[in-house]
């Protein structure tokens, strides 16, 4: 064995005993704090966000305390003879360091044994979201950090003290999305006894396109139906087929937008809307039907004393005022629920996550 190993060994055992030493009394604190670079994407109904972003960790260690720089230097090599508490991030699904060792690594103070521990990551993490809210629906992004190996009772993580959690820096540059700040972080013990911490971001979609481009064209469609109750119950055919026509142009309007709308198992806001307009342009069509058997002989509704105008014009009436009642009332509660969780959540922070659903 070369001197340069002998030394490196002795590094890391008065690393090693000091650690054991200091968590014989109390667990051995490290302070965290993160910052955003960027969020690429955000892919909700797969449950992935692509992130770039930097942990910062200190603490320390006695063993490092007044030692010089000629004993010690500053290489990747010396540093992994030291003690660190080896984190990983939770929720990755498949991010790239991008900080290499010599530049992750720095003894800061000499006389204290400040060690200071950094990395960059860039790539995807798993985040599962609801979408029921789509597309005023909001979020909660969060980056899960946790050590390999030691459990609460020997590691536990704080909230750097020189670095305010709310003035963590998130950068973006997502058109889709906006990002609420202050952030928060989240300090939780595992179901296994490991200290981890949670950085929490509060995200809200921009519903103009949807609102514009989806939701408007589908209320203009359902307020064209209802020009077939100013048209005589005795012009059958022609009310049928503008309903139909309708029917067939919310279906390929809806072919259109599907790439737009997420591909999930349950139903969200904009899947209701959509829903509830095919019914409501269904219901149009049945009402014609009815409103035509008071005027037509043999029929169902009709009178023995021949065509009854006067009660098809009722049914015309009372349709031309309930279906528009009920076109509204849909899209009034649907997007009046939808905005009144975000406005919880933009209230309560990351507590209000559990009442969006």
């Amino acid at each position: 064995m070369d001197v340069g190993d002998v030394h490196e060994k002795s590094i890391g055992d008065r690393s090693m005993s000091a650690f054991k030493r200091e968590i014989a009394t109390k667990p051995r604190v490290v302070y965290v704090r993160f910052k955003v670079f960027d969020i690429k994407a955000i892919d909700g109904a797969n449950g992935i966000v692509l992130l770039d972003f930097a942990v910062y960790l200190r603490w320390f260690d006695q063993s490092c305390i007044n030692v010089s720089r000629e004993t010690f230097g500053r290489t990747a090599e010396e540093y992994e003879q030291l003690w660190h508490p080896r984190v990983e991030i939770n929720n990755d699904q498949g991010l790239s360091e991008i900080w290499d060792p010599d530049t992750s690594w720095n003894l800061k103070d000499y006389e204290t044994g400040e060690v200071k521990y950094s990395q960059r990551y860039r790539g995807p993490v798993s985040n599962s979201m609801d979408l029921r809210n789509f597309p005023f629906d909001s979020d909660v992004l969060t980056i899960h950090l946790g050590p390999k190996f030691y459990k609460e009772d020997k590691l536990i993580f704080e909230s750097d003290p020189d670095h305010k959690v709310e003035e963590t820096s998130v950068s973006h540059a997502l058109e889709e999305w906006t990002v609420s700040t202050p952030v928060s972080v989240d300090f939780i013990t595992g179901k296994f006894g490991h200290r981890n911490v949670d950085l929490n971001i509060i995200v809200h979609r921009n519903s103009g396109y949807y609102i514009w481009k989806v939701l408007l064209i589908n209320l203009l469609a359902g307020m064209f139906s209802w020009t077939v109750f100013l048209t005589p119950a005795s012009e059958f055919i022609d009310r049928i087929n503008s309903t139909l026509t309708l029917f067939l142009a919310e279906v390929a309007f809806l072919f259109v937008i599907a790439d737009k709308l997420p591909q999930v198992s349950y139903l969200t806001v904009m899947d209701r809307i959509v829903l509830g307009s095919f019914v409501l342009l269904f219901a149009t069509a049945i009402e014609s039907v009815l409103a035509y058997t008071f005027i037509s002989d043999g029929k169902f509704f009709s009178s023995a004393g021949g065509p009854d105008y006067v009660k098809a014009e009722e049914v015309d009436k009372y349709a031309f005022f309930l279906f528009p009642l009920a076109f509204f009332l849909l899209h009034v509660v649907c997007i009046f629920r939808a905005i009144s969780k975000r406005s919880l959540l933009k209230k309560l922070g990351v507590e209000a996550k559990d009442k969006l659903i």
